[in-house]
């Protein structure tokens, strides 16, 4: 089996949990509530065939709008030879992070959880291509900007 051409997850880590309950919020009430997760990435090279991607999960309410606000950060290090060669770069970012979702979204499950609310599970998702929607989204801002 050639490795060399293969994305490898060589490990992972949880970088950041940060759980605060709202207490201002009504836990009386029942009440639907709209929670958007905003969702952030970065790559981050440490050698030339070794790259890291962090995958973070921000959830943050205002006031009495949700019961409690939660951050989530992890780390995946992966290896692919010639990763920053256009071609395989976009494999090994999209790749990467399809690898690292299914960990953030159990540990958000896990957390919140574990704290005395109704678990917050995040929805199964195409967390791949939501980055790159934003991402053409941005280039067309720029462009519509710049003209």
């Amino acid at each position: 089996m050639d490795t060399d051409n293969q994305l490898r997850l060589l490990k992972y880590q949880v970088n950041k949990i940060r759980f605060d309950l709202n207490e201002t919020y009504d836990f009386k009430t029942i009440k639907k509530i709209n929670i958007k997760p905003d969702f952030s990435r970065r790559l981050k090279k440490i050698d030339d065939d070794k790259f890291a991607v962090e995958l973070s999960v921000a959830i943050i309410g205002k006031d009495e709008e949700l019961p409690f606000s939660i951050e989530i950060a992890v780390t995946g290090v992966f290896a692919l030879k010639g990763f920053e060669q256009p071609a395989r770069h976009l494999v090994a970012r999209t790749q990467a992070v399809i690898i690292l979702f299914p960990y953030l979204r159990s540990l958000l499950t896990l957390v919140t959880a574990n704290t005395n609310l109704p678990p917050y599970i995040l929805p199964v998702m195409n967390i791949a291509k939501m980055f790159e929607d934003r991402e053409k989204e941005l280039r067309q801002t720029k462009t519509t900007t710049v003209n």
